[in-house]
Protein backbone atom coordinates (compact mmCIF):
# COMPACT_ATOMS: atom_id res chain seq x y z
CA UNK A 1 0.00 0.00 0.00
CA UNK A 2 1.29 3.25 -0.86
CA UNK A 3 2.10 5.50 2.07
CA UNK A 4 -0.07 8.72 3.03
CA UNK A 5 2.35 11.45 2.92
CA UNK A 6 0.84 15.19 4.07
CA UNK A 7 1.10 15.91 0.47
CA UNK A 8 -1.63 13.24 -0.61
CA UNK A 9 0.42 11.88 -3.64
CA UNK A 10 -0.54 8.24 -2.00
CA UNK A 11 -4.38 9.13 -2.01
CA UNK A 12 -6.74 7.61 -3.94
CA UNK A 13 -8.69 10.42 -6.19
CA UNK A 14 -11.46 10.21 -3.78
CA UNK A 15 -9.69 10.89 -0.55
CA UNK A 16 -7.63 13.75 -2.94
CA UNK A 17 -10.94 15.38 -3.59
CA UNK A 18 -11.67 15.26 0.41
CA UNK A 19 -9.03 16.80 1.67
CA UNK A 20 -8.86 19.68 -1.16
CA UNK A 21 -12.65 20.32 0.23
CA UNK A 22 -11.26 20.34 3.56
CA UNK A 23 -8.65 22.40 2.41
CA UNK A 24 -10.81 24.67 0.90
CA UNK A 25 -13.36 24.88 3.84
CA UNK A 26 -10.44 26.46 5.83
CA UNK A 27 -10.67 30.39 6.71
CA UNK A 28 -9.30 32.93 4.14
CA UNK A 29 -5.50 33.86 5.60
CA UNK A 30 -6.66 37.72 5.99
CA UNK A 31 -3.36 38.97 7.73
CA UNK A 32 0.23 39.02 6.80
CA UNK A 33 1.03 38.66 3.10
CA UNK A 34 -2.64 38.27 1.85
CA UNK A 35 -3.53 41.46 3.33
CA UNK A 36 -1.35 43.70 0.92
CA UNK A 37 -2.96 44.82 -1.88
CA UNK A 38 -3.18 42.38 -4.86
CA UNK A 39 -1.88 45.76 -7.23
CA UNK A 40 1.24 46.17 -5.12
CA UNK A 41 1.72 42.59 -5.19
CA UNK A 42 1.52 42.53 -8.97
CA UNK A 43 3.79 45.53 -9.43
CA UNK A 44 6.35 43.89 -7.52
CA UNK A 45 6.00 41.13 -10.09
CA UNK A 46 6.18 43.05 -12.97
CA UNK A 47 9.82 44.04 -12.65
CA UNK A 48 11.00 40.26 -12.58
CA UNK A 49 12.71 39.57 -16.17
CA UNK A 50 10.19 38.32 -19.03
CA UNK A 51 10.99 37.32 -22.45
CA UNK A 52 9.41 40.04 -24.92
CA UNK A 53 6.95 39.19 -27.44
CA UNK A 54 8.11 40.00 -30.58
CA UNK A 55 11.53 38.41 -29.73
CA UNK A 56 14.51 37.75 -32.49
CA UNK A 57 16.45 35.93 -30.29
CA UNK A 58 16.48 32.44 -30.88
CA UNK A 59 19.36 31.01 -27.91
CA UNK A 60 18.72 30.15 -24.59
CA UNK A 61 17.97 32.59 -21.68
CA UNK A 62 19.61 32.37 -18.64
CA UNK A 63 17.93 31.21 -15.41
CA UNK A 64 17.48 35.01 -14.07
CA UNK A 65 14.18 34.18 -16.28
CA UNK A 66 12.67 31.43 -14.45
CA UNK A 67 12.49 33.80 -10.96
CA UNK A 68 8.40 35.05 -12.35
CA UNK A 69 7.23 31.56 -12.59
CA UNK A 70 8.15 30.46 -9.52
CA UNK A 71 7.37 33.47 -7.54
CA UNK A 72 3.81 33.29 -8.82
CA UNK A 73 3.61 29.46 -8.06
CA UNK A 74 5.30 29.98 -5.05
CA UNK A 75 2.76 32.69 -4.13
CA UNK A 76 -0.09 30.48 -5.69
CA UNK A 77 0.62 28.16 -2.89
CA UNK A 78 0.97 30.53 0.31
CA UNK A 79 -2.88 30.19 0.86
CA UNK A 80 -6.48 30.28 -0.28
CA UNK A 81 -6.86 34.00 -1.07
CA UNK A 82 -3.50 34.22 -3.24
CA UNK A 83 -4.27 31.18 -4.31
CA UNK A 84 -7.38 32.39 -6.05
CA UNK A 85 -5.22 35.49 -7.64
CA UNK A 86 -1.83 33.91 -8.66
CA UNK A 87 -3.29 30.57 -10.01
CA UNK A 88 -4.46 32.23 -12.57
CA UNK A 89 -1.24 34.31 -13.25
CA UNK A 90 0.77 31.40 -12.99
CA UNK A 91 -1.18 29.32 -15.74
CA UNK A 92 -1.01 32.55 -18.11
CA UNK A 93 2.02 32.08 -20.14
CA UNK A 94 3.50 28.62 -21.01
CA UNK A 95 6.65 29.65 -21.14
CA UNK A 96 10.03 27.96 -21.70
CA UNK A 97 12.47 29.61 -23.19
CA UNK A 98 15.65 29.83 -19.91
CA UNK A 99 17.53 27.15 -18.10
CA UNK A 100 18.09 26.43 -15.04
CA UNK A 101 21.65 25.29 -15.62
CA UNK A 102 22.52 29.29 -18.08
CA UNK A 103 23.76 31.64 -14.76
CA UNK A 104 24.54 34.92 -16.22
CA UNK A 105 28.69 33.83 -16.98
CA UNK A 106 27.37 31.16 -19.01
CA UNK A 107 24.91 32.44 -20.56
CA UNK A 108 26.86 35.28 -22.43
CA UNK A 109 29.84 31.76 -23.06
CA UNK A 110 27.01 29.78 -24.77
CA UNK A 111 29.20 27.88 -26.69
CA UNK A 112 29.81 25.70 -23.23
CA UNK A 113 28.24 22.25 -23.10
CA UNK A 114 25.21 22.65 -21.36
CA UNK A 115 22.42 19.69 -22.08
CA UNK A 116 19.85 22.85 -21.79
CA UNK A 117 18.27 21.55 -25.03
CA UNK A 118 16.78 18.64 -23.19
CA UNK A 119 16.07 20.72 -20.06
CA UNK A 120 13.59 22.25 -22.04
CA UNK A 121 12.15 19.94 -23.73
CA UNK A 122 11.23 18.12 -20.69
CA UNK A 123 9.53 21.52 -18.47
CA UNK A 124 7.45 21.99 -22.17
CA UNK A 125 6.46 18.76 -21.57
CA UNK A 126 5.47 19.36 -17.82
CA UNK A 127 3.63 22.40 -18.34
CA UNK A 128 1.53 21.21 -21.37
CA UNK A 129 0.51 18.22 -19.53
CA UNK A 130 -0.25 19.98 -16.34
CA UNK A 131 -2.59 22.08 -17.42
CA UNK A 132 -3.93 19.71 -20.49
CA UNK A 133 -4.43 15.84 -18.37
CA UNK A 134 -3.18 16.54 -14.71
CA UNK A 135 -5.56 19.72 -14.19
CA UNK A 136 -7.14 20.56 -17.48
CA UNK A 137 -9.16 23.19 -15.33
CA UNK A 138 -6.21 25.31 -15.89
CA UNK A 139 -5.90 25.46 -19.92
CA UNK A 140 -8.84 28.28 -19.60
CA UNK A 141 -5.89 30.42 -18.00
CA UNK A 142 -3.64 30.22 -20.76
CA UNK A 143 -3.23 33.32 -22.91
CA UNK A 144 -0.05 32.97 -24.25
CA UNK A 145 2.36 30.48 -25.36
CA UNK A 146 5.70 31.47 -25.96
CA UNK A 147 8.69 28.21 -26.31
CA UNK A 148 12.27 28.22 -27.66
CA UNK A 149 11.87 24.80 -29.69
CA UNK A 150 15.39 22.80 -30.63
CA UNK A 151 15.72 19.76 -32.48
CA UNK A 152 15.77 17.52 -29.26
CA UNK A 153 12.96 15.09 -29.72
CA UNK A 154 11.00 17.73 -31.25
CA UNK A 155 9.54 15.09 -33.48
CA UNK A 156 8.02 13.79 -30.14
CA UNK A 157 7.48 18.15 -28.81
CA UNK A 158 5.51 19.34 -32.09
CA UNK A 159 3.08 17.10 -32.05
CA UNK A 160 2.16 17.46 -28.41
CA UNK A 161 2.14 21.02 -28.73
CA UNK A 162 -0.43 21.47 -31.20
CA UNK A 163 -2.53 19.15 -29.36
CA UNK A 164 -2.65 21.22 -26.56
CA UNK A 165 -2.70 24.92 -28.49
CA UNK A 166 -6.37 23.72 -29.46
CA UNK A 167 -7.19 23.16 -26.21
CA UNK A 168 -6.14 26.38 -24.85
CA UNK A 169 -9.97 28.62 -25.53
CA UNK A 170 -8.26 31.82 -24.94
CA UNK A 171 -5.22 31.56 -25.78
CA UNK A 172 -4.00 34.93 -28.18
CA UNK A 173 0.04 34.46 -28.57
CA UNK A 174 2.00 32.31 -29.56
CA UNK A 175 5.97 32.84 -29.98
CA UNK A 176 7.81 30.16 -31.19
CA UNK A 177 11.88 30.91 -30.94
CA UNK A 178 14.36 28.42 -32.39
CA UNK A 179 17.04 28.14 -35.13
CA UNK A 180 15.79 24.68 -36.04
CA UNK A 181 14.45 23.87 -39.62
CA UNK A 182 11.88 21.96 -39.59
CA UNK A 183 9.59 23.38 -41.96
CA UNK A 184 8.26 19.63 -43.39
CA UNK A 185 7.90 18.77 -39.79
CA UNK A 186 5.40 21.67 -38.99
CA UNK A 187 4.06 21.33 -41.96
CA UNK A 188 2.86 18.11 -41.35
CA UNK A 189 1.45 18.45 -37.60
CA UNK A 190 -0.07 21.78 -37.90
CA UNK A 191 -2.16 20.90 -41.57
CA UNK A 192 -5.52 20.97 -40.97
CA UNK A 193 -6.00 22.83 -37.61
CA UNK A 194 -7.20 26.55 -36.54
CA UNK A 195 -6.56 28.25 -33.52
CA UNK A 196 -8.87 31.03 -33.71
CA UNK A 197 -9.05 32.66 -31.12
CA UNK A 198 -5.46 33.78 -31.46
CA UNK A 199 -4.18 37.22 -32.93
CA UNK A 200 -0.50 37.50 -32.08
CA UNK A 201 1.86 35.18 -33.78
CA UNK A 202 5.59 34.98 -33.60
CA UNK A 203 7.32 32.10 -35.61
CA UNK A 204 10.54 31.70 -38.06
CA UNK A 205 9.70 31.47 -41.77
CA UNK A 206 10.14 27.42 -41.82
CA UNK A 207 7.25 27.58 -39.04
CA UNK A 208 4.48 29.41 -41.63
CA UNK A 209 1.99 26.64 -41.11
CA UNK A 210 1.22 27.98 -37.50
CA UNK A 211 0.49 30.96 -39.75
CA UNK A 212 -2.17 29.46 -41.93
CA UNK A 213 -3.24 27.70 -38.18
CA UNK A 214 -4.29 31.24 -37.10
CA UNK A 215 -7.23 33.14 -39.29
CA UNK A 216 -7.42 35.94 -37.20
CA UNK A 217 -3.89 36.90 -36.58
CA UNK A 218 -3.67 40.65 -36.30
CA UNK A 219 0.26 40.99 -35.67
CA UNK A 220 2.57 38.91 -36.88
CA UNK A 221 6.77 38.94 -36.61
CA UNK A 222 8.52 36.21 -38.81
CA UNK A 223 11.53 36.33 -36.53
CA UNK A 224 15.00 35.07 -36.72
CA UNK A 225 16.34 32.08 -39.39
CA UNK A 226 14.60 32.83 -41.96
CA UNK A 227 13.00 35.99 -42.65
CA UNK A 228 9.77 37.21 -44.66
CA UNK A 229 9.70 34.96 -47.92
CA UNK A 230 7.14 34.26 -50.54
CA UNK A 231 5.92 31.44 -49.26
CA UNK A 232 5.42 33.32 -45.77
CA UNK A 233 3.72 36.26 -48.06
CA UNK A 234 1.46 33.35 -49.91
CA UNK A 235 0.62 31.92 -46.19
CA UNK A 236 -0.14 35.46 -44.83
CA UNK A 237 -2.16 36.29 -48.38
CA UNK A 238 -3.97 33.13 -48.04
CA UNK A 239 -4.97 32.55 -44.22
CA UNK A 240 -4.17 36.06 -42.86
CA UNK A 241 -6.38 39.00 -43.96
CA UNK A 242 -6.67 40.74 -40.78
CA UNK A 243 -3.14 42.04 -40.60
CA UNK A 244 -2.81 45.21 -38.10
CA UNK A 245 1.05 44.12 -37.44
CA UNK A 246 3.74 43.38 -39.36
CA UNK A 247 7.28 42.83 -38.94
CA UNK A 248 10.49 41.01 -39.95
CA UNK A 249 12.00 42.29 -42.86
CA UNK A 250 15.49 41.73 -42.46
CA UNK A 251 15.89 39.18 -45.39
CA UNK A 252 13.32 41.07 -48.21
CA UNK A 253 15.58 42.71 -51.37
CA UNK A 254 13.36 45.68 -51.53
CA UNK A 255 14.98 45.67 -54.95
CA UNK A 256 14.07 42.50 -55.93
CA UNK A 257 11.45 40.53 -54.08
CA UNK A 258 8.49 40.44 -56.39
CA UNK A 259 10.28 42.39 -58.64
CA UNK A 260 10.79 45.41 -56.25
CA UNK A 261 6.93 45.74 -55.59
CA UNK A 262 6.83 43.86 -52.18
CA UNK A 263 5.77 47.34 -50.58
CA UNK A 264 2.80 48.00 -53.04
CA UNK A 265 1.82 44.51 -53.11
CA UNK A 266 1.90 44.39 -49.42
CA UNK A 267 -0.18 47.75 -48.92
CA UNK A 268 -3.07 45.87 -51.93
CA UNK A 269 -2.82 43.02 -49.75
CA UNK A 270 -3.34 44.01 -45.97
CA UNK A 271 -4.78 48.00 -46.78
CA UNK A 272 -5.24 48.11 -42.60
CA UNK A 273 -1.58 48.01 -41.43
CA UNK A 274 -1.01 50.25 -38.68
CA UNK A 275 2.48 48.71 -37.61
CA UNK A 276 5.33 47.85 -40.05
CA UNK A 277 8.93 47.00 -38.45
CA UNK A 278 11.86 47.84 -40.87
CA UNK A 279 15.65 46.47 -40.12
CA UNK A 280 18.83 48.64 -40.43
CA UNK A 281 20.78 45.03 -40.97
CA UNK A 282 18.73 45.24 -44.34
CA UNK A 283 21.06 46.85 -46.51
CA UNK A 284 18.37 47.16 -49.55
CA UNK A 285 16.63 49.66 -47.10
CA UNK A 286 16.74 52.97 -47.96
CA UNK A 287 15.11 56.64 -47.40
CA UNK A 288 13.50 55.87 -50.87
CA UNK A 289 11.79 52.84 -49.82
CA UNK A 290 10.76 54.23 -46.51
CA UNK A 291 8.95 57.26 -48.63
CA UNK A 292 6.93 53.60 -49.83
CA UNK A 293 5.13 53.40 -46.80
CA UNK A 294 3.27 56.44 -47.45
CA UNK A 295 0.84 53.80 -49.64
CA UNK A 296 -0.12 52.37 -46.03
CA UNK A 297 -2.97 55.02 -45.17
CA UNK A 298 -3.90 53.45 -41.72
CA UNK A 299 -0.27 53.93 -40.20
CA UNK A 300 0.54 55.32 -36.71
CA UNK A 301 4.16 53.62 -35.81
CA UNK A 302 7.20 52.46 -37.10
CA UNK A 303 9.74 50.23 -35.53
CA UNK A 304 13.36 50.49 -36.42
CA UNK A 305 15.33 47.65 -35.26
CA UNK A 306 19.15 49.17 -34.68
CA UNK A 307 21.54 46.78 -34.08
CA UNK A 308 24.09 49.28 -32.17
CA UNK A 309 24.03 50.77 -28.33
CA UNK A 310 21.35 53.60 -27.52
CA UNK A 311 24.74 55.85 -27.01
CA UNK A 312 26.51 55.21 -30.30
CA UNK A 313 26.68 57.91 -32.99
CA UNK A 314 24.39 56.53 -35.91
CA UNK A 315 25.51 56.71 -39.06
CA UNK A 316 24.03 59.10 -41.77
CA UNK A 317 22.04 56.48 -43.33
CA UNK A 318 20.26 55.77 -40.39
CA UNK A 319 19.42 59.54 -39.33
CA UNK A 320 17.82 59.59 -43.11
CA UNK A 321 15.75 56.34 -43.03
CA UNK A 322 14.68 57.49 -39.59
CA UNK A 323 13.67 61.48 -40.83
CA UNK A 324 12.20 59.73 -43.78
CA UNK A 325 9.62 57.35 -41.10
CA UNK A 326 8.65 60.86 -39.34
CA UNK A 327 8.00 62.30 -42.50
CA UNK A 328 5.85 59.86 -43.67
CA UNK A 329 3.93 59.85 -40.69
CA UNK A 330 3.72 63.11 -40.73
CA UNK A 331 2.30 63.68 -43.92
CA UNK A 332 0.06 60.35 -43.77
CA UNK A 333 -3.54 60.59 -43.11
CA UNK A 334 -3.35 58.03 -39.96
CA UNK A 335 -6.21 56.64 -38.18
CA UNK A 336 -8.64 58.70 -37.01
CA UNK A 337 -6.66 61.40 -35.29
CA UNK A 338 -4.71 58.28 -33.63
CA UNK A 339 -1.28 59.36 -32.00
CA UNK A 340 1.59 58.36 -34.41
CA UNK A 341 5.03 56.81 -33.08
CA UNK A 342 8.61 56.22 -34.21
CA UNK A 343 10.15 53.42 -32.14
CA UNK A 344 13.54 53.06 -31.91
CA UNK A 345 14.96 49.30 -30.62
CA UNK A 346 18.17 49.34 -29.58
CA UNK A 347 20.40 46.56 -28.14
CA UNK A 348 20.12 47.64 -24.55
CA UNK A 349 16.48 49.44 -24.87
CA UNK A 350 14.24 51.50 -26.88
CA UNK A 351 13.40 55.00 -27.75
CA UNK A 352 10.06 55.88 -28.54
CA UNK A 353 9.68 59.25 -30.29
CA UNK A 354 6.06 60.59 -31.13
CA UNK A 355 5.52 62.68 -34.24
CA UNK A 356 3.73 65.92 -34.47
Amino acid sequence: MASRTRSGKGLNKDENSAREKTHDARPVNSSGLPALPVELLLEIISHFLTVAIPKFQSGVYHAGYLDRPNVLQALSRVCRSLRSVFLPYTWQRIEVCASARMTCQTWVHRNIKIPWERDLAYELIRQLETVTIRNPALAEHVKIVNVLITEFSYQTLMPELARCLALFPNLHTIQILGNTTLDIHVENVFEGMQFPSVTTVVVPAHARQILAACPNAQHVTVSAYGMMNLGVFRTLQKHCRHLKTLHGFTGVNYDTFMNGKFLEILCETFPEIRNLGLDIGNITLTRNVVTQLARFRHLTDIEINISTRRNFLLPDRVLKIIEASKSVLRKGPGLGGAPRFIKLVFLDGTKRIKIV
